[in-house]
């Protein structure tokens, strides 16, 4: 938090290699332990988004993301 002009101000830093690392390694633990996957963040997909492809505001409008962030099977693993 930095403090200035009478107000505090939330300071964020997000290590997103590490993060979506993480994400990917978690995904495939509980979700596909027989495949190998790839995450992607794409603008355009016929897949399945992880995240809402919209949000209401509290006006009632919507807004749409750009992005889907999606998970594609590339290979199952043998036994």
């Amino acid at each position: 938090m930095i403090w200035g002009n009478d107000q505090l101000h939330p300071v964020v830093e997000i290590n997103a290699r590490k993060t979506m690392g993480w994400i990917a390694l978690e995904i495939l633990k509980r979700r596909f332990t027989k495949q190998t996957i790839a995450l992607s963040y794409l603008t355009k997909s016929n897949l399945n988004s992880l995240l809402p492809d919209a949000v209401v505001q509290k006006n009632g409008s919507l807004i749409h993301f750009s992005r889907k962030l999606v998970v594609e099977v590339l290979a199952n693993k043998s036994s």
